[in-house]
């Protein structure tokens, strides 16, 4: 089972079974008597803090967490960027790739980052429409700000998309 999956099953089964029909939580119901604190770390599952009833706790999904974001492959740099992160990688490269890319291969880009959750739905709206130079511009700015793992996502989409302006940009 997907360790985020098996997470928020776990946090659904401690609220629905500390939550009365009523909707009280029963665990500060008895609490209520003996003064114990409320919010007490380690009470909940694993080690989270209780939650209040009719609440859920879930933390949102973020494209650099490595626990909530399918398997994507790792960029691996050529020499000339050798131990150079990859949304560094993408600032250099960034006003060649904006001149060199092409509609299609952005559209195929585009594709490759959504299921990856690197992007969002939204974000692909938002740059359908676009001449080609802004769509570049907009795709490789709002991936390149999500940091090196979303970064490193795209070059490798990028190399298997267009591999000649990868080699014209030195990334294989």
């Amino acid at each position: 089972m997907l360790p985020i999956i098996k997470e928020e099953l776990k946090l659904l089964f401690w609220v629905s079974s500390n939550t009365g029909a009523d909707g009280e939580n029963k665990r500060e119901n008895k609490r209520k008597g003996d003064g114990a604190e409320r919010g007490r770390a380690g009470s909940g599952p694993s080690g989270t803090a209780d939650v209040p009833a009719g609440t859920l706790n879930i933390p949102a999904r973020t494209p650099d967490d490595p626990a909530r974001t399918p398997n994507v492959q790792v960029w691996t740099p050529s020499p000339s960027w050798k131990n150079v992160p990859a949304d560094d990688v993408l600032m250099s490269i960034r006003k060649e790739f904006i001149e060199r890319v092409s509609e299609p291969v952005l559209d195929k880009l585009l594709d490759n980052l959504l299921p990856w959750r690197v992007i969002t739905d939204s974000e692909v709206e938002s740059v359908k429409g676009l001449s080609r130079g802004k769509k570049a511009r907009e795709v490789i700015d709002m991936v390149r700000i999500k940091g090196p793992r979303a970064s490193s996502a795209l070059l490798v989409a990028l190399c298997k998309e267009d591999p000649c302006v990868s080699t014209e940009l030195k990334l294989m």
